[in-house]
Order: structure tokens, then sequence, then C-alpha cells
């Protein structure tokens, strides 16, 4: 038996042939959600975070989402996430 889950679409950003960032963006009907977001430490403070963010709105919201969430969670000490202590927010409406 075969399982699919479903990672959605990865943007990322790069700088001379170098992954910098990235967010992952996930369908849910119409309610999508963004579940990770990174920048490498040395390019945090530059807008790209920002950048790829708007990216996955325009995404979503031309795909035809009515709302985008975030969501959030913490790692405990050997980074495993813990649903528990996990909630959500909605980023942007249509």
């Amino acid at each position: 038996m075969a399982v699919t889950i479903n990672l959605g679409e990865v943007f990322v950003a790069h700088r001379v042939q170098r992954i910098i960032g990235h967010v992952q963006l996930i369908a849910a009907g119409a309610d999508w959600e963004i579940k990770s977001v990174a920048v490498i430490e040395k390019q945090r403070g530059q807008g790209v975070g920002a950048a790829l963010v708007r990216a996955a709105l325009d995404r979503a919201f031309s795909a035809g989402a009515s709302r985008v969430l975030v969501a959030t969670a913490t790692a405990d000490i050997v980074g495993q996430w813990h649903s528990r202590s996990r909630s959500s927010v909605v980023l942007a409406r249509r």
C-alpha cells in the first residue's frame, strides 16, 4: 500500500547559486497554510523572508485561497515538534 503526503510547494530564495531561504506552502481547500519559513542567519534583516512570504501569498490567492494561515510550534531540547503547543493564526484574507 502506498501513502501520499501532500508536502505542498516550496519557494526558495537564492544568491549566487546558493539557497538562502525557503517557504513551504500547503493547500487545503480554501484555507492554505504557510508551514515553514527559514532564512540563513547572514541574510536575515534584508527582506528575504518578507519576499518569500509575499510570493507564497500571491501563489495561494491566485490559486483561489480565501485565507492563508501560519502555524507556530515549539521544539523540545532534541528538536522534536510538540503538536500540543501548536497554534495557528490567519496571516491574510482575500
